[in-house]
């Protein structure tokens, strides 16, 4: 019987691709910000394991020594993945959405008053983990940690999510509660994403369009995480938007 407790009790708390996981900051992250002028322009990343990376099906700091020889081991993220492409991109952490947005908007101004993130510099926002079905308060998160981003003078990248599982229940919550475009009271979590993003004059990624559009597999079967092919298409579309001319703030 305890055997059997201890067997639930993993399987509630244990990681799985099912439910987005934020985690630490990519061994990148750490070598620009020990020494930031040694690099130009940088893509900073926040979010939870779509930022963190589990195109391979793994978390990269969870990685064995055989997987990280894998020929596909520079896919894994999309940090990693725009590194190979020939920008410097690290995964700076979790964006902070749904419940510690203070604690975001805390540890990205730091990164601002230290000169770590700074003008010409690119900071992607995103979030596909569990919500508190609340898209006002969501709406209200994305712009407290936006605007601890913009105040360095980085452009501003933002994105829609897919829906894509299948399952009625993760982690034994209503999956509804990861789906992004399931309204509550006529407002869903990427309306209030798209809304953020037109009020912190950010580039919006329809992220969701994209995927919906792809012609080959593009999420693993959570329904939730891209695999490569899927990442690629997160990554081309962030290249575009870095290249694009930087949106001018409202006076």
């Amino acid at each position: 019987m305890r055997q059997i407790l201890l067997f639930m009790f993993l399987l509630i708390v244990t990681p799985c691709a099912a439910q987005a996981q934020a985690g630490p900051s990519d061994e990148m992250f750490a070598k620009v910000s020990a020494d930031r002028d040694h690099y130009g322009q940088v893509i900073f990343t926040f979010g939870d394991s779509i930022m963190r990376g589990w195109a391979l099906a793994f978390f990269p700091d969870e990685a064995t020594p055989e997987q990280r020889r894998s020929p596909q081991w520079e896919l894994r993220s999309p940090s990693s993945m725009l590194r190979a492409r020939g920008f410097m991109a690290v995964y700076a952490g979790a964006s902070g959405q749904p419940d510690e947005a203070d604690d975001a908007a805390g540890r990205i101004g730091d990164l601002v008053k230290r000169n770590i993130i700074r003008s010409g510099d690119v900071v992607v926002l995103e979030d596909a983990g569990r919500h508190n079905n609340d898209p006002l308060d969501y709406f209200d998160n994305w712009l407290k940690i936006g605007m601890a981003a913009r105040a360095s003078g980085a452009k501003l990248i933002m994105m829609t999510i897919p829906d894509a599982i299948k399952a009625d229940t993760l982690g034994g919550e209503p999956a509804d509660r990861y789906r992004y475009s399931v309204e509550f009271n006529g407002l869903s979590h990427n309306d209030a994403t798209s809304f953020a993003a037109n009020a912190l004059q950010a580039t919006l990624i329809d992220y969701k369009a994209l995927m919906l559009a792809a012609t080959v597999p593009v999420l693993h079967d959570d329904g939730i995480h891209p695999n490569v092919a899927g990442e690629e298409i997160m990554v081309d579309a962030i290249i575009d938007a870095v290249r694009a001319p930087m949106t001018a703030r409202r006076q």
